[in-house]
């Protein structure tokens, strides 16, 4: 290569980086420069600003579901306790009444006393009585009374309107002769008086 060639060379890589030069010092282009930065940080700062933040975004609203379905339950328990205390508030004048009919002891000397005060209302004679070994939930009690039948029969009527939950679970009325309604009959019964043991069975 000749040095006219190297020179020519020069000079059209002069006129190209002048042309260039001018093309880049055109509005144009450094509009079009400034959009591609432009777009370039948008990019950058979705993948690692906003991304996360629209995740964390989602993660908050889950929380505050999650935060709004808790609540709802607590509000539902609120209401239900609520009604509980009603329901108590209303049956708490008679619990006396329910402890005394099953109460939460044998109350075995309560129950004696109460027989032997129905025996005497109703003008038997109370010839034995017996409160046998307790079992869970009730006393077993036998009785044997003497009188005549209507009194027999209004103490059978006594022992039901007794504030004490007891069953009859045996009657016999027992008699050689029985000529007259005030004729004298031996009656013998098994009770069962009731409890609330708070023993496991």
């Amino acid at each position: 290569m000749n040095l006219s060639e190297k020179l020519s060379g020069r000079t059209s890589y002069g006129q190209y980086y002048t042309r260039m030069k001018m093309i880049l010092n055109r509005p144009s282009a450094k509009v079009s420069g400034l959009a591609t930065l432009t777009v370039f940080t948008v990019v950058f700062f979705t993948f690692f600003a906003v991304l996360p933040t629209f995740k964390t975004i989602a993660s908050l609203k889950r929380e505050i579901e999650d935060a709004k379905n808790t609540e709802a339950k607590l509000q539902q328990k609120i209401h239900s306790l609520d009604q509980a205390e009603t329901l108590f508030t209303t049956v708490a004048p008679n619990l006396n009444v329910l402890n005394q009919v099953l109460p939460s002891e044998p109350e075995f000397e309560r129950l004696a006393w109460q027989l032997h005060w129905l025996a005497n209302k109703n003008q038997l004679t109370l010839i034995s009585g017996s409160i046998s070994e307790f079992e869970p939930t009730f006393v077993p009690v036998t009785l044997t009374l003497k009188g005549n039948y209507l009194a027999i029969k209004a103490f059978m009527a006594d022992l039901n309107r007794l504030d004490r939950l007891i069953e009859v679970e045996e009657t016999t009325i027992n008699s050689k002769s029985v000529r007259l309604s005030g004729d004298s009959l031996t009656a013998n019964f098994k009770l069962k008086a009731y409890y609330l043991s708070s023993s496991p069975l």
